[in-house]
Protein backbone atom coordinates (compact mmCIF):
# COMPACT_ATOMS: atom_id res chain seq x y z
CA UNK A 1 0.00 0.00 0.00
CA UNK A 2 2.86 2.34 0.80
CA UNK A 3 4.12 2.01 -2.79
CA UNK A 4 0.63 2.84 -4.09
CA UNK A 5 0.54 6.03 -2.01
CA UNK A 6 4.01 6.98 -3.21
CA UNK A 7 2.99 6.39 -6.84
CA UNK A 8 -0.21 8.41 -6.39
CA UNK A 9 1.77 11.25 -4.84
CA UNK A 10 4.26 11.18 -7.72
CA UNK A 11 1.46 11.29 -10.28
CA UNK A 12 -0.25 14.14 -8.41
CA UNK A 13 3.03 16.09 -8.30
CA UNK A 14 3.62 15.58 -12.03
CA UNK A 15 0.07 16.67 -12.88
CA UNK A 16 0.53 19.80 -10.76
CA UNK A 17 3.87 20.55 -12.47
CA UNK A 18 2.23 20.13 -15.88
CA UNK A 19 -0.63 22.44 -14.89
CA UNK A 20 1.80 25.12 -13.69
CA UNK A 21 3.90 24.74 -16.83
CA UNK A 22 0.78 25.00 -19.00
CA UNK A 23 -0.32 28.14 -17.16
CA UNK A 24 3.13 29.68 -17.57
CA UNK A 25 3.19 28.88 -21.29
CA UNK A 26 -0.24 30.49 -21.67
CA UNK A 27 0.84 33.62 -19.75
CA UNK A 28 4.08 33.97 -21.71
CA UNK A 29 2.10 33.56 -24.95
CA UNK A 30 -0.33 36.28 -23.89
CA UNK A 31 2.50 38.62 -22.93
CA UNK A 32 4.43 38.09 -26.15
CA UNK A 33 1.52 37.90 -28.60
CA UNK A 34 -0.99 40.44 -27.32
CA UNK A 35 0.94 42.77 -25.03
CA UNK A 36 4.14 42.63 -27.09
CA UNK A 37 6.45 42.12 -24.12
CA UNK A 38 9.44 39.82 -24.25
CA UNK A 39 10.01 38.31 -20.81
CA UNK A 40 13.52 37.49 -19.63
CA UNK A 41 13.91 33.94 -18.36
CA UNK A 42 14.41 35.24 -14.79
CA UNK A 43 10.88 36.72 -14.90
CA UNK A 44 9.48 33.40 -16.07
CA UNK A 45 11.18 31.61 -13.15
CA UNK A 46 9.83 34.26 -10.76
CA UNK A 47 6.35 33.87 -12.23
CA UNK A 48 6.57 30.10 -11.76
CA UNK A 49 7.56 30.55 -8.10
CA UNK A 50 4.68 32.98 -7.57
CA UNK A 51 2.17 30.60 -9.15
CA UNK A 52 3.45 27.71 -7.04
CA UNK A 53 3.16 29.80 -3.87
CA UNK A 54 -0.33 30.93 -4.83
CA UNK A 55 -1.43 27.33 -5.40
CA UNK A 56 -0.11 26.37 -1.94
CA UNK A 57 -2.05 29.18 -0.23
CA UNK A 58 -5.37 27.56 0.66
CA UNK A 59 -6.79 30.72 2.23
CA UNK A 60 -5.68 33.31 -0.32
CA UNK A 61 -9.12 34.84 -0.90
CA UNK A 62 -9.98 34.93 2.79
CA UNK A 63 -6.58 36.48 3.62
CA UNK A 64 -7.07 39.21 1.02
CA UNK A 65 -10.59 40.01 2.25
CA UNK A 66 -9.57 40.08 5.92
CA UNK A 67 -6.46 42.16 5.27
CA UNK A 68 -8.33 44.64 3.06
CA UNK A 69 -11.02 45.08 5.72
CA UNK A 70 -8.36 45.70 8.39
CA UNK A 71 -6.59 48.32 6.23
CA UNK A 72 -9.88 50.12 5.59
CA UNK A 73 -10.80 49.99 9.28
CA UNK A 74 -7.45 51.46 10.29
CA UNK A 75 -7.90 54.41 7.92
CA UNK A 76 -11.52 55.10 8.85
CA UNK A 77 -11.00 54.71 12.60
CA UNK A 78 -8.05 57.11 12.40
CA UNK A 79 -10.33 59.72 10.82
CA UNK A 80 -9.34 59.39 7.17
CA UNK A 81 -11.85 59.09 4.33
CA UNK A 82 -12.02 56.19 1.92
CA UNK A 83 -12.76 56.52 -1.77
CA UNK A 84 -15.19 55.26 -2.84
CA UNK A 85 -17.35 55.05 0.25
CA UNK A 86 -18.46 51.50 -0.59
CA UNK A 87 -17.85 48.67 -3.11
CA UNK A 88 -14.29 48.02 -1.99
CA UNK A 89 -11.57 45.93 -3.58
CA UNK A 90 -9.65 43.20 -1.79
CA UNK A 91 -6.47 44.16 -3.64
CA UNK A 92 -6.10 47.89 -2.96
CA UNK A 93 -7.53 50.55 -0.68
CA UNK A 94 -7.96 54.13 -1.84
CA UNK A 95 -8.26 57.09 0.50
CA UNK A 96 -8.79 60.78 -0.08
CA UNK A 97 -5.76 62.93 0.63
CA UNK A 98 -6.21 64.85 3.86
CA UNK A 99 -6.47 68.63 3.44
CA UNK A 100 -3.13 70.36 3.87
CA UNK A 101 -0.97 67.80 2.12
CA UNK A 102 -0.20 66.60 -1.39
CA UNK A 103 0.29 63.20 -2.92
CA UNK A 104 3.80 64.14 -4.00
CA UNK A 105 4.79 65.07 -0.43
CA UNK A 106 3.40 61.84 1.01
CA UNK A 107 4.83 59.71 -1.80
CA UNK A 108 8.32 61.24 -1.57
CA UNK A 109 8.44 60.97 2.24
CA UNK A 110 7.36 57.34 2.23
CA UNK A 111 9.77 56.47 -0.57
CA UNK A 112 12.79 58.40 0.74
CA UNK A 113 12.38 57.65 4.45
CA UNK A 114 10.85 54.17 4.44
CA UNK A 115 11.52 52.76 0.92
CA UNK A 116 7.77 52.20 0.52
CA UNK A 117 5.95 52.95 -2.71
CA UNK A 118 2.30 53.97 -2.65
CA UNK A 119 0.20 54.86 -5.66
CA UNK A 120 -1.77 57.93 -6.56
CA UNK A 121 -4.84 58.53 -8.66
CA UNK A 122 -5.33 59.07 -12.36
CA UNK A 123 -7.45 61.44 -14.40
CA UNK A 124 -9.93 63.32 -12.19
CA UNK A 125 -8.50 61.62 -9.07
CA UNK A 126 -4.92 62.78 -9.72
CA UNK A 127 -3.59 64.56 -6.62
CA UNK A 128 -6.80 63.73 -4.72
CA UNK A 129 -6.22 60.15 -3.52
CA UNK A 130 -3.55 57.69 -2.55
CA UNK A 131 -3.76 53.94 -2.94
CA UNK A 132 -2.32 51.24 -0.72
CA UNK A 133 -1.83 47.94 -2.49
CA UNK A 134 -2.49 44.71 -0.60
CA UNK A 135 -2.34 42.11 -3.32
CA UNK A 136 -0.20 39.01 -3.64
CA UNK A 137 2.93 39.15 -1.49
CA UNK A 138 1.98 42.61 -0.22
CA UNK A 139 -1.09 41.06 1.39
CA UNK A 140 0.85 39.97 4.44
CA UNK A 141 0.18 41.32 7.92
CA UNK A 142 3.81 42.24 8.59
CA UNK A 143 4.18 44.18 5.32
CA UNK A 144 0.99 46.16 5.77
CA UNK A 145 1.86 46.88 9.40
CA UNK A 146 5.12 48.47 8.19
CA UNK A 147 3.33 50.39 5.41
CA UNK A 148 0.65 51.74 7.75
CA UNK A 149 3.22 52.68 10.39
CA UNK A 150 5.16 54.61 7.76
CA UNK A 151 1.98 56.28 6.51
CA UNK A 152 1.03 57.18 10.09
CA UNK A 153 4.42 58.78 10.73
CA UNK A 154 4.36 60.54 7.36
CA UNK A 155 0.92 62.05 7.90
CA UNK A 156 1.89 63.20 11.40
CA UNK A 157 5.05 64.82 9.96
CA UNK A 158 2.73 66.88 7.74
CA UNK A 159 0.60 67.80 10.78
CA UNK A 160 -2.35 65.61 9.87
CA UNK A 161 -4.25 64.72 13.04
CA UNK A 162 -5.17 61.08 13.40
CA UNK A 163 -7.51 59.40 15.91
CA UNK A 164 -5.08 56.63 16.79
CA UNK A 165 -2.10 54.94 15.18
CA UNK A 166 -2.87 53.36 11.81
CA UNK A 167 -0.65 50.32 12.35
CA UNK A 168 -2.04 49.61 15.84
CA UNK A 169 -5.66 49.84 14.65
CA UNK A 170 -4.74 47.54 11.77
CA UNK A 171 -3.14 45.00 14.08
CA UNK A 172 -6.19 44.99 16.37
CA UNK A 173 -8.47 44.49 13.37
CA UNK A 174 -6.49 41.48 12.17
Amino acid sequence: MENGISTAHTVQTKVKDLAITGLLIALVFIFTKFINIRLPISDIYALRAAVERLLQDQAVLERHAKTAAAVRKSLVDAGLELFPLDSFSSTATTMLLPPGTTFENIYMEMFNEYSIIIAGGFDFLKDKVLRIGHMGENCREEKLYITLKALDQTLRKFNIRLNGKLHEIFLNAM
